[in-house]
């Protein structure tokens, strides 16, 4: 009983004096504020997330496309382009590969 009548008075001396209610408001409006931006950053990630898990999965259907594009050689157009275009340093560069 001493101990929670001594939390009660330390309540109510903080709520009764304007400096420490002030500093007491603003702890629970920074608390508050911290937590709005946690849920925020979560769903930020989760959004994050969720954009790398549709990356993949296009990612691997354009891959099981490419194995299925496979004519009876085993050659696949498609790879070679892809390979061309990222070899080319520029677009003139791949121009002129295409050419040769």
């Amino acid at each position: 009983a001493t101990s929670r009548f001594q939390q009660i008075a330390e309540a109510y001396a903080v709520l009764s004096d304007p400096v420490q209610r002030y500093e007491y408001d603003r702890e629970l409006i920074y608390t508050e504020d911290e937590e709005e931006e946690e849920r925020l950053i979560l769903k930020e990630a989760e959004l994050i997330r969720e954009r790398e898990r549709q990356r993949q999965k296009k990612q691997s259907e354009q891959q099981q496309q490419r194995t299925q594009n496979r004519n009876e050689w085993g050659y696949d157009p498609s790879s070679f382009y892809d390979k061309m275009k990222d070899k080319a340093s520029n677009l003139h560069a791949w121009k002129e590969s295409l050419n040769t």
